[in-house]
């Protein structure tokens, strides 16, 4: 998708224990919030993981993202930081 006036960029970072399906589950709780995927970058750091997503949300907000990212860092003590795209 490339941006449009129904869209705006944003950067998610996350980081987490690096353990079976985190990189899947974040992913999931994207595609639920309504965002899609620009570009993505995944770094595997000793136990732990980095994953760098440029992803495309309603213009509306990323209330909806947000939301969608807090039961991970609750169930999965990931920690998330949202930033607009500079």
């Amino acid at each position: 998708m490339s941006p449009n006036d129904d869209n705006t960029r944003v950067i998610l970072t996350a980081i987490a224990v690096d353990l079976p399906g985190i990189v899947d589950d974040i992913l999931g709780a994207i595609e639920r919030a309504g965002a899609t995927i620009e570009t993505t970058s995944v770094a595997s750091l000793d136990t732990a993981v980095s994953v760098t997503l440029l992803l495309h949300v309603p213009r509306s907000g990323t209330t909806p993202l947000r939301a969608a990212l807090v039961g991970l860092t609750v169930e999965r003590d990931i920690k998330f930081h949202v930033d607009d795209m500079p």
